[in-house]
């Protein structure tokens, strides 16, 4: 059996020579190095084990027609081989531009806000969200209103994931890449300097195979050759929705495979505080307790006892001073 740990709750605590230190994590405990750009569209040398803890991860996206891009690339890439890259938890909701009656300058504001409701609807379906505005949104795109809404998803609730993302650009031609860049340093500055995930779709498409950037006066554009015809400067074709789609199994395999071995160096320090240990589903249903072993990591621990089918849990442990909440995924 092996466990992967995506996420910390909120708060970890490490007990530590009879003291207890606390040690509070964001939200985003995978950091800066949940990120997906042009450097990381390789899949091949992921594991089974890497690729089945991201394909355990129930995630979905609201999105329009380059979402929908996305999505056609990860649906042609399970085709390949469907063992490796099949995603049966993977949902992508193609939302379009809004209502009719939704002025051109406002459908990205009723993307946002209809993102919002819907993770309130599905907030039990889902481990991991996303939205991304398309490059007709660019030139009226708030960045201080997505960045705020963002971090009130992430606050209100703090066990699920919550995925950043640039804006598409457009090809041959500047219209709007000017405005495409401001908005997008802006994302990428946030998420690097505050540890949120991004899925940097520009940087993704802006560079060929060889890592080059397409730049088009002055400005990052998306290149030419992933693009859907000469006539159509902003979706993809097969080849470049292939390349979006590795570039999401690569995020979704950093959020899913945070490394064991980090949670069990800190699982180590404070060992002997754990109490009481208890599993239970990813949507809260009891399942069972698990006997406390000293001078043994948490990960062994549940691996011994734990006798678990493939999925995703949720381990309780409780020490003398509070009760602390890790989700995990066994995959068998």
């Amino acid at each position: 059996m092996r466990l992967f740990f995506p996420k910390y709750s909120n708060h970890f605590f490490i007990y530590m020579m009879t003291v207890i230190t606390v040690c509070v994590f964001s939200n985003s405990v995978m950091a800066q190095s949940a990120k997906a750009d042009h450097t990381t569209v390789d899949v091949e040398s992921f594991t089974q084990a890497e690729l089945d803890a991201a394909r355990a991860l129930r995630i979905t996206t609201n999105h329009a027609s380059v979402g929908r891009n996305l999505s056609e690339g990860i649906t042609a890439l399970g085709e390949t081989n469907e063992s490796k890259y099949a995603t049966p938890n993977w949902n992508f909701n193609y939302v379009g531009n809004g209502p009719t009656e939704i002025t051109y300058r406002d459908r990205w504001l009723w993307k946002l806000n209809s993102f919002k409701e819907r993770v309130a609807a599905e907030i039990d379906n889902y481990d991991v969200f996303g939205v991304k505005f398309c490059w007709v949104d660019s030139w009226d795109i708030d960045f201080e209103i997505y960045r705020d809404a963002m971090l009130e998803l992430e606050s209100t609730y703090p066990d699920k994931v919550f995925i950043w993302w640039t804006n598409p650009l457009w090809a041959r031609e500047l219209l709007g890449n000017d405005f495409r860049a401001a908005y997008n340093a802006l994302v990428r500055d946030y998420c690097e300097k505050n540890d949120k995930p991004l899925y940097d779709v520009a940087d993704i498409s802006s560079h060929d195979p060889e890592g080059n950037m397409e730049i088009i006066e002055g400005y990052e554009a998306f290149y030419e050759g992933y693009t859907y015809s000469a006539a159509d400067n902003g979706h993809f074709n097969a080849a470049g929705s292939e390349r979006l789609a590795k570039g999401f199994w690569n995020l979704m395999v950093q959020i899913a495979s945070k490394s064991i071995t980090d949670i069990n160096a800190n699982v180590v320090s404070f060992e002997k505080a754990i109490i009481g240990i208890s599993i239970y589903t990813v949507n809260g249903e009891y399942l069972r307790d698990v006997p406390v072993e000293q001078n043994q990591t948490l990960w062994n621990t549940i691996s011994k006892n734990g006798n678990l089918e493939s999925g995703i849990y949720i381990a309780k442990m409780t020490t003398h001073k509070e009760t602390l909440a890790i989700k995990f995924l066994v995959s068998n």
